[in-house]
């Protein structure tokens, strides 16, 4: 069975769930319909460049593209699904994941090629944003909708009636969790917190994913932060950029750090795509992972955060309390009395970390590749229930 995946070649699940797809499906390869828009390179951890079938651009059609959509003429979204379907023509797939919600699976979904599957992780439908009419054509065309959690199932069945048949639960399992754990093995924090310049006692807090958009806890963060220097508090706070952080919260970050020289000394913004590796060492050398996201899927992010020993300081989610139980500290609407308070308490140095029985049920269920078992006996029933043809 050939298996077309729309989806990022770098950075978060994509490229770990091609490369668990190829472990059963040696055809499995990955596309993404906005590559023009945000290439951030390929991880090299899971893919390899015969993994890709990249939408093939000249130099003029992607200033075309570049320009169309900067000045809002929506003749650059047909032209890319014209492209889109020059692959799916050539490399003729039984079936297309696209991994996330957005426009590049509208893209995909207008090419006609049917069936198509779409993942949904959170920060897509969160909030009243799974109202969106953007949605509607994604939701409509989509043979079925797959989410990781029951959670999230809820949410999009409560505000969306009419996907009530349509929505699919499979939890996809933990990346990476034996590696994880020989790093951990084979590595000193000392080390790690010496290579990038950081003191032994030095209490660093980590953000990987504030950088990502406007409600992202950003905000609140900052809050904190000056708090805590106007109360004489000693720490560094990590400012991870990540592949989906924006050049306009960037852009805010910078605009802070040059804004107040003294926060700045507290501050590190790593603006950069990382390699895997070097993920793993920004949380290892961490003593706290923060994440106020309004909306999650307990995914990659949190369980290195669990994995590498972190402090954990979270939105209060269903599914973070189910999963970690009641170890972390856990953040009611990004309120930033709470966030000042746990981060002193880190400072002081409390702990927030997942106990034993979760870690536990954590790490039995890391074993991806039974997941996927599962989730790819459901993908064959529904290539061979589909009777329409391309």
């Amino acid at each position: 069975m050939r298996i077309l995946v729309n989806g990022y070649f770098y950075g978060g699940n994509c490229p770990p769930f091609v490369n668990f797809l190829k472990k059963i499906h040696h055809e499995t390869k990955v596309t993404n319909a906005l590559s023009v828009l945000d290439d951030h390179g390929v991880n090299g951890e899971f893919l390899k460049y015969d993994d890709i079938l990249p939408i093939s651009l000249k130099f003029f059609e992607k200033v075309f593209v570049i320009l169309s959509k900067k000045f809002r003429l929506l003749i650059w979204k047909p032209f890319l699904t014209w492209k889109a379907a020059k692959i799916v023509n050539d490399f003729k797939p039984d079936i297309i994941i696209n991994h996330k919600a957005s426009v590049k699976a509208d893209i995909m979904l207008g090419t006609g090629f049917r069936p198509q599957l779409t993942y949904i992780y959170g920060g897509e439908v969160h909030g009243g944003r799974v109202g969106r009419r953007e949605l509607d054509y994604v939701f409509k065309e989509s043979e079925y909708i797959l989410t990781t959690t029951e959670q999230m199932k809820n949410h999009l069945v409560s505000n969306r009636k009419e996907l009530q048949p349509k929505v699919k639960v499979f939890p996809l399992g933990y990346f990476g969790f034996d590696r994880i754990n020989q790093f951990k093995k084979d590595t000193k924090v000392d080390e790690v917190r010496s290579k990038y310049g950081f003191r032994d006692d030095e209490i660093v807090f980590l953000d990987s994913r504030s950088l990502r958009g406007p409600n992202a806890g950003f905000k609140a963060i900052i809050k904190s932060l000056k708090k805590l220097v106007d109360r004489g508090f000693s720490f560094k706070m990590i400012f991870l950029r990540g592949y989906l952080g924006t050049d306009f919260m960037v852009n805010n970050l910078r605009k802070v750090i040059r804004n107040d020289e003294v926060l700045a000394n507290h501050i590190v913004l790593v603006d950069e795509i990382l390699s895997e590796e070097q993920i793993i060492e920004y949380y290892f050398l961490s003593n706290a992972f923060v994440s106020l996201l309004p909306a999650d899927q307990c995914g990659k992010s949190i369980n290195d955060a669990v994995f590498l020993d972190c402090s954990l300081i979270l939105t209060d989610l269903e599914v973070y309390r189910k999963r970690l139980g009641n170890g972390p500290s856990y953040v009611s609407n990004q309120d930033v009395d709470q966030v000042v308070s746990t981060f002193q308490s880190v400072i002081e140095g409390k702990e927030f970390k997942v106990q034993d029985d979760d870690l536990k049920k954590l790490v039995s269920m890391s074993d991806s590749l039974e997941r996927f078992r599962h989730l790819n006996k459901f993908i064959e029933k529904v290539v061979g229930d589909f009777s329409g043809s391309y």
